[in-house]
């Protein structure tokens, strides 16, 4: 991983971050980045929790197929991941927690993630990734949403904690698998990462900061969200002959995407659906199918009106199984709450980017409006007596998020490791004051 002693924490970065976006790997299958995060923060002097130790396997959503987790396994040995580590992984039991421990005390958390998406890279000539020999190598993934500067951010800090001994207290630095689809942060969250923590800070480049040298110390407006398949079993039958004796799941799917559609929307604020695919029947035109799946999403500006949402979506998929005599279950595919930033740590994400480098913009807060995982710690936190709070790390962008040209400033990495890891050292030590 190149000379540590001599590489600027800059270089350290982009060197990291770099490594990971050539080997991006889905969720669940994260084994090679997580074998690196453990490995650099050992060298940092970390204690490192893997596996169990950091998820609660039973909560654990939309794992992949074992066939799809065993060749995921294969290719992250075949890279060199030390076949001791890639057992205690295997099976979908990615994720890192790093704890440095300097004094009894406040507890503070920062949480990044790991995952990458089912998108092809751009190899076009404009791309920098594919220009300079970095583009991903696993066909059909890529970092198309930053998760690989959120991983390397989140090695700087860690960096920098490690070799500042000024400060009292205890760090977690959080690595989470599967945030795409929602899938990674409650089982984290329902292992007890986190039931210690008193103040909680995490990142996302880019969204609504699109400006290098731009922060945005908290985000609000974070989306409750479920994440749904709806699959239906009927009855095949000759279409022909005997079409009375045949069920279809086929008929019972599309009517449910048409009574979801219709749900009313709430009052008491945003309340949205998506029916994003639907499948159902085979190639022959004579059979009735048997069989139909409908993939769809809800959301809600508080979790509440995501419950609602979800509890209308079941009961229209229930509703439209029993009008035409086929069963139906719907399956939890992944999940987030909705949450904001606390203005409490937004003050201090203000104060330690004001003393950062490379900061020519501040901003107190904008809306997220889309639905992140990290929501499930938030609140965890929150509901604990803690404080959470997410900020923005603005980049230039060569493309938008999800997709296959996306890429960012690199420039933006050493900002914010910069000032997340001061805000954490303030607010380690006024927490510290405080209890003194």
């Amino acid at each position: 991983m190149g000379d540590q002693r001599t590489e600027t924490l800059s270089e350290y970065m982009i060197r990291v971050r770099r490594d990971i976006h050539r080997h991006p790997e889905t969720a669940w299958t994260e084994y090679r980045t997580t074998a690196l995060v453990a490995r650099e923060l050992e060298k940092w002097g970390y204690q490192v929790l893997l596996a169990e130790e950091v998820l609660d396997l039973e909560s654990r959503s939309a794992l992949p197929a074992a066939g799809q987790l065993e060749l995921a396994e294969m290719r992250a040995r075949e890279e060199g991941v030390d076949p001791e580590l890639m057992q205690r992984m295997a099976g979908g039991k990615t994720g890192v927690v790093g704890i440095l421990k300097r004094s009894e005390g406040p507890v503070a958390a920062l949480r990044v993630d790991m995952d990458a998406l089912e998108v092809t890279e751009s190899a076009g000539p404009d791309h920098r990734p594919a220009q300079q020999g970095f583009a991903s190598c696993h066909e059909g993934i890529c970092h198309a949403c930053g998760h690989d500067v959120h991983t390397a951010v989140g090695l700087g800090v860690a960096r920098i904690l490690a070799e500042d001994q000024s400060w009292q207290g205890t760090v977690k630095l959080i690595f989470q698998p599967g945030e795409e689809g929602m899938r990674g942060a409650r089982a984290m969250m329902e292992r007890g990462i986190v039931d210690d923590v008193h103040d909680f800070f995490s990142l996302h480049v880019g969204i609504r900061a699109l400006e290098t040298g731009e922060i945005v110390t908290g985000c609000d407006g974070f989306l409750a969200t479920s994440k749904l398949d709806a699959v239906f079993h009927g009855a095949t039958a000759h279409a022909g002959i005997c079409p009375q004796e045949g069920k279809s799941a086929l008929l019972a799917a599309a009517a449910s995407c048409i009574g979801m559609q219709g749900i009313p929307r709430h009052g008491d604020g945003s309340s949205r659906i998506n029916i994003g695919g639907i499948s159902a029947g085979g190639n022959s035109r004579n059979v009735v199918p048997d069989y139909g799946i409908v993939k769809f999403e809800t959301r809600g500006g508080s979790t509440e009106i995501n419950r609602y949402m979800e509890a209308e979506a079941r009961r229209i998929c229930e509703g439209a199984a029993l009008m035409y005599g086929v069963s139906v279950e719907v399956r939890n595919m992944g999940s987030a709450e909705g949450s904001d930033s606390d203005g409490e740590l937004m003050q201090v994400i203000r104060a330690a980017a004001e003393r950062s480098g490379g900061v020519h913009k501040i901003v107190e807060k904008k809306s997220f409006d889309a639905c992140e995982d990290v929501t499930y710690f938030m609140n965890r936190v929150r509901s604990n007596g803690g404080k959470a709070a997410v900020m923005m790390l603005g980049s230039r962008l060569a493309a938008g998020h999800h997709s296959g040209s996306f890429d960012i400033d690199e420039k933006c990495m050493e900002i914010g490791a910069e000032v997340l890891s001061r805000a954490i050292r303030m607010r380690l030590e006024e927490e510290t004051r405080q209890k003194s």
